[in-house]
């Protein structure tokens, strides 16, 4: 009899650990969508983008995966922000439309430039003047992802999904 109770006691612990590690995997699965700038730049500068190809990869629609506000980066816990409501669409004529939940949250029209001695192309979007804080920033492609790097200038890098 006290075998069996060792038994069940070992097939219950053996349950919990199986129940552990599967919600493990879900919620890892879960934030798989979550990249770093590091992780976007190792997989950009394996391609060779001129200002042409660049700008046909940005045209579409792009759903907003996260948000990096780690702004300068002093050891300071970054700030993950993110609403899965969000999505922006770019249109050849360089215009834009950014909305949350199907409703139109701003619009305006975007640039793509080179600085000098740069080597990514610069996102500009020209207005309106407070549309710039999520559509303004060196872009970076890899696979179906893309980045909005606005922390050189101290705001938050934005990553977003292809929508297809």
């Amino acid at each position: 009899m006290n075998r069996n109770l060792t038994m069940e006691a070992e097939v219950a612990q053996m349950k919990v650990f199986f129940y552990i590690l599967l919600a493990f995997l879900l919620f890892t699965q879960c934030h798989r969508d979550m990249y770093t700038h590091q992780m976007l730049w190792d997989c950009h500068t394996q391609t060779s983008l001129t200002m042409d190809s660049t700008e046909r990869l940005l045209v579409g629609s792009w759903h907003w995966i996260d948000g990096d506000c780690n702004i300068f980066n002093f050891g300071v816990p970054s700030q993950r922000v993110f609403d899965p409501h969000v999505s922006l669409h770019f249109d050849s004529d360089q215009t834009y439309v950014m909305r949350r939940a199907n409703q139109l949250v701003r619009a305006g029209t975007w640039t793509l430039s080179k600085p000098p001695n740069g080597e990514l192309y610069l996102l500009d979007a020209t207005e309106p003047e407070h549309s710039r804080l999520l559509v303004t920033g060196f872009i970076l492609f890899c696979e179906d992802r893309l980045e909005i790097n606005g922390s050189y200038r101290g705001d938050c890098d934005q990553f977003y999904r292809r929508v297809y």
